[in-house]
C-alpha cells in the first residue's frame, strides 16, 4: 500500500507539472488575453491541484513508512526486553 501511495503521488505531481508546462506553452504562443485565460484556468490551476494532491499522497506514503519502521523498532525492543527478563536471575 505504501509504495502505491508513493507511486500515485509521483505520477500526479508529474502530470501536474506537465499541465503547467502545457498551460505555459499555450499562453506563450497566444497574443490575446482572452485566449490566454483558458490555458491558465485549465492547465495552470489543474496543474497546481494535481501537484498538491500528489504531494499529499507522497507525504502519506512517507508517514506510512515511518510508522512501519517505528513498529518494527518497538517490536524488536520488546523482544529484547522479554529475553532479558527470561534470562535474568530473580
Amino acid at each position: 500500500m505504501r509504495s502505491g501511495l508513493g507511486l500515485a503521488g509521483t505520477m500526479l505531481m508529474t502530470a501536474g507539472i506537465a499541465a503547467i508546462l502545457f498551460a505555459w506553452w499555450g499562453v506563450a504562443h497566444t497574443g490575446y488575453t482572452f485566449e490566454q485565460i483558458p490555458y491558465v484556468v485549465s492547465g495552470g490551476i489543474l496543474g497546481v491541484g494535481l501537484i498538491g494532491v500528489g504531494g499529499f499522497l507522497y507525504f502519506g506514503s512517507w508517514l506510512t513508512k515511518l510508522v512501519e519502521e517505528q513498529r518494527q523498532t518497538t517490536y524488536a525492543l520488546l523482544q529484547l526486553l522479554e529475553e532479558r527478563d527470561r534470562t535474568s536471575v530473580p
